[in-house]
């Protein structure tokens, strides 16, 4: 356990920054991703509902209830001085492991600057990682659908080893789409890939009610950090999570664990042993079909 922490702690060589800054929304669209590992294995599916908040410059995309409202929030005093990625907690904290696909990120792309943004937690810990914008080169077809009551146009391109066909909307002006697809004059409203592994189907889509926001307001401090980073301190969460919350969290004793499964069910006791070398199985697997098959 002591090298686990060691481990983590080494890594966090940091730049504490907050996450990012919330804008006006101008529309959130829902979509149901899939992900089949293995066709010929029922369990190596991974289905989620995903969320794509549009502002004017930016999205925010990942797990989100489509129907709530964020609006912006009083002003609350500045956290307590201080460094790393410690927090203190006046009762016990607990040890959250989510099987494999369960999304624990969020993406934030800014079209305009070129950036996309990571922001992954881990236990008790914030991250945020820079990824390498999406270059798309698409190719816009004349075939044409409706989804959501706007007309959607058919486009192709390849991104991160996979081709996708994309439908986008261009009543809906943004360079935008789910995940890390973007580059086409208008909103991505579905997409998936010619092996029909990867799905980012349409849902529903909404405008912004008055003073809806893109994401919430936090002053909550992220470790900036590079994405092998992250890699390795989720293995080590993994690997041992009730010491590494307990690290964290500064707290003495054992930190009780829970794993949340695909379905959004909290397993604990005896059962999470298992259900973390089943993790472990289902992830060797995601390396020979994972979702970007290329860098």
């Amino acid at each position: 356990m002591l090298k686990q922490i060691l481990t983590l702690t080494a890594l966090l060589t940091y730049v504490i920054v907050k996450a990012q800054t919330p804008e006006p929304l101008v529309a959130k669209v829902a979509y149901s991703f899939i992900h089949i590992i293995d066709k010929q294995k029922p369990d190596t599916l991974h289905k989620e509902e995903l969320v794509l908040r549009i502002g004017k410059t930016s999205t925010y995309y990942g797990t989100y209830p489509f129907s709530a409202v964020i609006e912006p929030r009083e002003a609350t005093p500045p956290p307590p001085s201080g460094g790393g990625a410690t927090r203190v907690y006046t009762g016990r904290p607990m040890a959250v492991v989510s099987d494999w696909g369960v999304t624990t990120w969020y993406l934030a792309q800014n079209p305009a600057e070129k950036k996309l943004t990571r922001y992954e937690s881990v236990g008790l810990a914030g991250y945020e990682v820079e990824e390498k914008f999406p270059v798309i080169n698409w190719k816009v077809t004349e075939v044409t659908k409706t989804l959501g009551g706007y007309t959607c146009q058919q486009a192709t391109g390849s991104y991160a080893g996979r081709n996708y066909t994309a439908w986008f909307t261009s009543d809906l002006p943004f360079s935008v789409g789910p995940w890390k697809l973007n580059g086409l004059p208008g909103v991505i409203l579905e997409a998936y890939d010619d092996k029909q592994e990867v799905f980012f189907l349409f849902k529903q889509i909404a405008l912004a009610q008055p003073k809806e926001l893109t994401c919430n307001e936090s002053s909550k401090p992220m470790v900036k950090v590079k994405s092998e980073a992250v890699d390795k301190a989720k293995k080590a969460f993994d690997d041992n999570p009730s010491g590494i919350v307990q690290a964290q969290s500064g707290v003495s004793g054992d930190v009780s664990v829970r794993f949340r499964d695909n379905r959004g069910q909290f397993h604990s006791g005896d059962a999470v042993a298992k259900l973390l070398e089943d993790k472990k199985k289902k992830e060797k697997l995601v390396l020979q079909n994972a979702l970007e098959l290329s860098k």
